[in-house]
C-alpha cells in the first residue's frame, strides 16, 4: 500500500514538473506570437503612415490637375478682348497691364490658356503671365498647365510656377527632368539651377548621363546647362565626378568641371592657359592624389 501511494506521489511530481515546464512553454510561444502580431502591427502602422506621407506630399498635385478650368465663352467679349490686348505687349508692359486689369482678370487667362482655337503665343502667354501677375490665383490652372500633354503649355506651366511656389517649382521641376520633350527637360534643369535646388544634385548627375540626353550618341544641348548646374553645386568629395566630365567626349562641358574643381581647391590656372591646358593640369593633379 505504502509502495502504491509512494509511486503515486512520484508519479504526480513528474506529471506536475511536465505539466510546468508545458505551462511555461506555451506561455512563451504565446508571448513570441503576441510579440510577432505587435511587430507586423507596428510594420504595418509604418507603411501606411508612410503612404499617408507620401500621398499628403503629392495630394496637391493631383488635386491641382483635376482643377476644371472655366470656359472662354462664359466671359463677356470685352474683357476678354481687353486681356488679348495685353497679351500682345512686352513682358515687363503686359505684366503691368494685367495687373491694372485686376486679379478678376485671371480666370480669363486661365480660359485662354486652354483655349485650343487660340495661337500658341497666346495661349503660352497667357500661362507664363498668369503666374507672374496673378501668383495667388494661378497655382492650380499652372498645375494643370504642367500636365497637360502639349510640351509648350507644360514648359510655360514650369516658367509660371517660378513666380507661385519654390518648393511646388522644384517639385516639377524633379518629375520634368524625365519629360519626353527636351525643350522641358531643359526648362527643368533651369529651374533647379535659378532657384537653386541643390536637393536635385544626385538627380542631375544621373541624368548627365541618361540615354534621353544624347541622340545616336551625340550629346545633346541639355548636357551642358546640367554641368554647369552641377558646377554651381559643387562640393567637397565630388571630385571623381567632375573628373568623369573632364573625360567627356563632348568638350563644351569642360570648362564647368574645371570651374567646380578651381571652387573645391582654391587652383586657378594662369590666365593665357589654354582649356586643353587645364583640363590635362587636372587630370595630372588627380592622378597624383591616387598613387
Amino acid at each position: 500500500m505504502y509502495r502504491k501511494v509512494l509511486l503515486s506521489a512520484v508519479a504526480l511530481c513528474f506529471f506536475s514538473s511536465d505539466f510546468s515546464k508545458a505551462a511555461v512553454s506555451d506561455q512563451h510561444r504565446r508571448g513570441n506570437d503576441a510579440q510577432r502580431k505587435s511587430n507586423v502591427r507596428k510594420t504595418d502602422s509604418s507603411i501606411k503612415k508612410s503612404k499617408s506621407r507620401k500621398a499628403a506630399k503629392n495630394s496637391h498635385l493631383s488635386k491641382d490637375r483635376d482643377f476644371e478650368v472655366p470656359k472662354l465663352k462664359s466671359f463677356p467679349e470685352n474683357k476678354v478682348h481687353l486681356v488679348l490686348m495685353a497679351l500682345r505687349l512686352p513682358r515687363i508692359n503686359r505684366i503691368n497691364a494685367l495687373r491694372q486689369l485686376g486679379k478678376g482678370y485671371a480666370p480669363i487667362l486661365a480660359a485662354l490658356a486652354f483655349e485650343k482655337s487660340e495661337s500658341l503665343q497666346v495661349r503660352w502667354r497667357a500661362v507664363t503671365s498668369l503666374g507672374e501677375a496673378f501668383p495667388g490665383q494661378a497655382q492650380k490652372t499652372l498645375a494643370k498647365a504642367l500636365s497637360s500633354n502639349e510640351w509648350y503649355l507644360r514648359n510655360a506651366g514650369l516658367i509660371g510656377m517660378t513666380h507661385v511656389s519654390r518648393s511646388r517649382s522644384l517639385s516639377w521641376a524633379g518629375k520634368l527632368l524625365d519629360d519626353p520633350a527636351l525643350v522641358v527637360r531643359t526648362a527643368a534643369v533651369k529651374t533647379i539651377s535659378s532657384l537653386n535646388g541643390q536637393h536635385l544634385e544626385g538627380q542631375l548627375w544621373r541624368k548627365l548621363y541618361s540615354k534621353e540626353n544624347y541622340n545616336k550618341g551625340k550629346s545633346l544641348w541639355i548636357r551642358k546647362h546640367i554641368a554647369k548646374t552641377l558646377s554651381q553645386f559643387a562640393k567637397a568629395g565630388r571630385e571623381s565626378y567632375f573628373m568623369r566630365v573632364l573625360s567627356d567626349s563632348d568638350t563644351s562641358l569642360h570648362p564647368y568641371a574645371i570651374n567646380a574643381l578651381e571652387t573645391l581647391h582654391g587652383k586657378k590656372a594662369p590666365e593665357n592657359s589654354t582649356l586643353e591646358i587645364q583640363r590635362v593640369s587636372w587630370i595630372k593633379w588627380w592622378q597624383s592624389r591616387m598613387r
